[in-house]
This record gives structure tokens, C-alpha cells and sequence, in this order.
């Protein structure tokens, strides 16, 4: 007869013991807190906020960010809605802010060496367009933007100009004797560019009409 309430009794004891464990895990106690979020604060309220809460603070670090401004806290550690008991530290991460520094002056370097640069200065190469120039050497920096000297942040995109080198240096072909078409032709040929083309009667013992009979600059010329 004694045997079945005392199976049952312990029973009853284990179900109330789990449930009150279960209880103690999920719901906070009376020496819980709850963290909350210090993202946003300045460190000095952020730290005595972190008092207020009967908790401890720490600024574990510095670190730059483009969306914290100087000195607000960025980063937490217990995380916004954590239970922790009372005394707590809470490691926060402070923001150095957006890190400027001067844009380099890239202007009539090798691009080689400009890449170089740009690398070192934690800066983007964006787009990289090439002409001729007569005075800047071949596969140098002829401008660059933004400027030299101005404020830039990591991770500028920076667009270069760079030089093809001057034009090659030719010699005029002989266009003499040959028909305005056949002439055309041949300093398309020869890379030349026509310029004006004076039209002259000369006579019915000239040449025929159409057929070149002086050019300038003169054949063989540099």
C-alpha cells in the first residue's frame, strides 16, 4: 500500500525540480539583466549606461568605419537582448571614423609604378584611358582624377590618363604624277592626312586634268 504514494510522491518531486530548472534557463532570474544596445552611443554614455546596469565596461578596441562617426560605439559584445547575470563585462568596439589621407601625385610616372602607388594607398584603379603625347613619355601617367592633394578614402576609384607616346615620325611619299584618287590612296596608305588640294589650270599642254603636280610637304621629307 506504501509503495505506489512514494513512487508517486518521487515522482511529482523530479516534475517539479525539471520544471523549475527549465524556468531558471529560460526566464532571467532576479540577478539577470538584459543587455541592451550601446551600438550608436558615444563611448562615455555608452560607458556609463553599461554602469547604470549594474554591469562593467571595457573598450576592447578602435576601428575605422564609414557609417560610425569618431567615438561611437560600433560593435558589443554580449549582443542587444542577451541575459547575463549581474556584473557582467561588456566589451565594446569603438569608431575611429572615415581615415583620410592625400591623394598621390601619379602625374608622369610609369603606369607600373603608379599602380604601385595606388596599392600602397589603399586607392582603386577604375579606368585607364590612352591617347598620344608628344611630351610625356610612352605608357606614363599624363593626368590622373580626383587631383593630386585632395582628401580621398580608402578605397577611392581613381581614373588614369596615360600616354601612347608621340607620333611616329614618317616620310612623305611621292604623290606626284598620280591621279587626286590614286594620291588619296596612297597617303591613306602611307598614314599620311591630306590637306588642302588647290585645284590650277595649266594649260591645254599641261597635264591632264585630276593628275598631282606638286606637293608640299616635297617627297622623302621626315
Amino acid at each position: 500500500d506504501w509503495v505506489f504514494p512514494l513512487v508517486f510522491a518521487a515522482f511529482v518531486g523530479v516534475l517539479v525540480w525539471f520544471g523549475h530548472s527549465v524556468q531558471s534557463f529560460l526566464l532571467p532570474g532576479p540577478n539577470t539583466v538584459t543587455v541592451p544596445s550601446f551600438v550608436g552611443l558615444t563611448a562615455t554614455d555608452a560607458t556609463n549606461e553599461v554602469l547604470r546596469m549594474n554591469l562593467k565596461a571595457t573598450i576592447a578596441g578602435h576601428a575605422v568605419s564609414n557609417q560610425f562617426p569618431k567615438g561611437v560605439i560600433m560593435n558589443q559584445q554580449p549582443q542587444a537582448g542577451m541575459h547575463v547575470r549581474a556584473g557582467r563585462q561588456v566589451s565594446l568596439i569603438v569608431s575611429d571614423g572615415v581615415k583620410t589621407h592625400l591623394m598621390p601625385d601619379l602625374r608622369y610616372q610609369s603606369f607600373r609604378d603608379a599602380r604601385l602607388d595606388l596599392s600602397q594607398s589603399h586607392l582603386t584603379l577604375a579606368k585607364t584611358t590612352y591617347i598620344r603625347s608628344d611630351d610625356i613619355p610612352s605608357d606614363h601617367v599624363i593626368s590622373q582624377d580626383p587631383q593630386p592633394s585632395v582628401s580621398v578614402t580608402d578605397g577611392t576609384q581613381v581614373s588614369l590618363l596615360i600616354s601612347k607616346g608621340g607620333a611616329q615620325s614618317l616620310r612623305v611619299p611621292d604623290l606626284t604624277g598620280m591621279d587626286v584618287n590614286e594620291a588619296r590612296g596612297a597617303s591613306a596608305a602611307a598614314h599620311v592626312k591630306l590637306g588642302q588640294i588647290v585645284w590650277t589650270p595649266l594649260g591645254t599642254d599641261g597635264p591632264a586634268h585630276g593628275i598631282v603636280v606638286e606637293q608640299r610637304p616635297a617627297p622623302g621629307s621626315q
